[in-house]
């Protein structure tokens, strides 16, 4: 049995973690209501979500082992979980997502090693990686952060921080608050910049939907690069199963989005949902 690690939120979907990397710092013009975020980040990013969507689309048998967000580092390091990364100074960091397989006695962090392990240890399982296809999937989960990922983080803080418990919130707050320099309340009331950031959001869809039109209108399947599900499917559902976890389906925020290009996100997740169940 797999056990997936997680933290949680008092949501629909409990599952809200939309990283694992770490926010270092923002260029922030209060004025202009302009806000960008820049992300340093390893090769490869995930999330809890993505790892998720991989069990449940392979039919692995799995379940959620749930780690308050404040002593995350504390806890996968008892449960001799390997770091994540390491920083310059060799700092080791310790994040998720991360699996234990008792089936192997298996402890494994960063996503692209996780994938690649259930590749392995389960082959009669469907594939997600082609060697012909690895560069440019990891140039694509590159594009996608900066295009679907940056803009709409501080929107799920606003929905994330009051539903977690009191260290966790405290701790993810004050992350955000550093990132961004201003209160959450502030960045709540400032229509200003939160109207700049949903037209980012909207144009970052768009451009993401502009490079996919030429393959989704062929016949040859729904999936990013035809009939069969890659890592690039993947990384696209999870871009959107964490907004449809966050604020529900039946959101404002989700409503907007899966209306743009002519319902395009919509479809899309009709096609992901069935994945995105949390064991």
């Amino acid at each position: 049995m797999i056990t997936l690690y997680d933290f949680p939120a008092d949501l629909p979907a409990k599952s809200f973690s939309p990283y694992a990397w770490r926010v270092r710092y923002a260029i922030h013009n209060l004025s202009s209501g302009v806000f960008k975020l820049i992300f340093r980040a390893p090769t490869y990013h995930a999330t809890p979500i993505s790892i998720r969507l991989a069990l449940n689309m392979k039919g692995i048998e799995h379940k959620t082992e749930w780690i308050p967000y404040y002593e995350l580092e504390k806890r996968l390091k008892e449960l001799d979980i390997p770091p994540s990364a390491t920083e310059p100074d060799g700092t080791p960091t310790y994040t998720i997502p991360a699996i234990y397989d008792s089936s192997t006695n298996s402890r494994i962090s960063d996503s692209l090693k996780i994938v690649e392990y259930l590749e392995t240890t389960y082959p009669d399982t469907p594939k997600l990686l082609s060697p012909r296809t690895e560069v440019l999937t990891t140039a694509f989960e590159w594009a996608v952060k900066q295009k679907m990922r940056r803009s709409i983080w501080p929107f799920t803080v606003l929905k994330v921080a009051p539903n977690l418990d009191e260290k966790s919130s405290a701790k993810y707050r004050g992350i955000f608050e550093a990132v961004v320099n201003m209160k959450l309340e502030e960045f709540k009331t400032n229509t200003v910049m939160k109207d700049e950031l949903w037209n980012q959001i909207e144009q970052g869809y768009s451009a993401v939907n502009d490079w996919l039109n030429p393959a989704w209108k062929t016949p040859v399947g729904p999936w990013v690069t035809g009939k069969d599900t890659e890592l690039a499917d993947i990384i696209l559902a999870a871009d959107l199963a964490w907004p449809v976890a966050v604020f529900g389906e039946d959101s404002e925020e989700w409503k907007r989005i899966e209306g743009w290009n002519d319902g395009r996100w919509k479809e899309y997740w009709g096609l992901v949902k069935q994945y995105a169940v949390v064991h």
